[in-house]
């Protein structure tokens, strides 16, 4: 049966119209299992949000284990605000602090979205050198929880400002509790003495 060129005009103005409608469904099904990607991110000095109020092993017992001071510093030629630890042993044969979003939140409620962030960098020194640190960032456990913990592993620190880097590519950071922290052991003779600066999420 031949068909009139009405008829096929009309069947090929049909099909077009099909084929209109399926093709965006097609490429909607074939996206749709993609990672979105992630929202831009703006770097931030880390004490914009968190704040160091997280206080374990010996420095829960007070000042007279832990004192904190901030001192102004100069950074690769750069001016810094630099906070300083001087550490006591105690009992608990270590201590540490967190910053903490909100202040002084150990998982009663929910972190701060850091998706898009990639790193932590950071400046670290002690006073005498040879001071075993270690910086973390995540692993806050509560009602709500960090998704994610990475460390440095314990340190050795110089006496000349050092730096350092967290990296935070392919963690959860949807909701960051815990946005930094070191923990140290104590030392049986003297008092442990560091500084951290220019505590930067990037």
């Amino acid at each position: 049966m031949r068909l009139s060129t009405p008829v096929i005009v009309a069947i090929i103005g049909a099909l077009g119209v099909i084929i209109a409608a399926v093709i965006p469904a097609i490429i909607t099904w074939t996206n749709a299992d993609e990672p979105k990607p992630l929202p831009k991110f703006s770097p931030r000095s880390l004490d914009s949000e968190f704040f160091p109020s997280g206080w374990m092993g010996d420095a829960e017992k007070g000042d007279a284990f832990l004192t904190i001071s901030t001192v102004a510093e100069k950074i690769n030629g750069n001016s810094a605000v630099a906070t300083c630890f001087s550490y006591t042993r105690g009992d608990e044969g270590w201590a540490g602090v967190y910053w903490l979003y909100p202040e002084r939140n150990w998982g009663d409620h929910p972190g701060l979205n850091l998706q898009g962030a990639s790193s932590i960098k950071f400046f670290a020194r002690g006073q005498n050198g040879g001071e075993v640190v270690e910086f973390i960032s995540g692993g806050v456990k509560g009602e709500h929880t960090d998704k994610y913990r990475v460390s440095t592993g314990r340190k050795a620190l110089n006496t000349d400002w050092t730096a350092y880097d967290l990296t935070l590519k392919g963690k959860d950071l949807s909701s960051v509790i815990g946005g930094f922290a070191w923990s140290a052991p104590g030392s049986a003779l003297n008092p442990i003495e560091f500084c951290v600066a220019d505590v930067t999420i990037l």
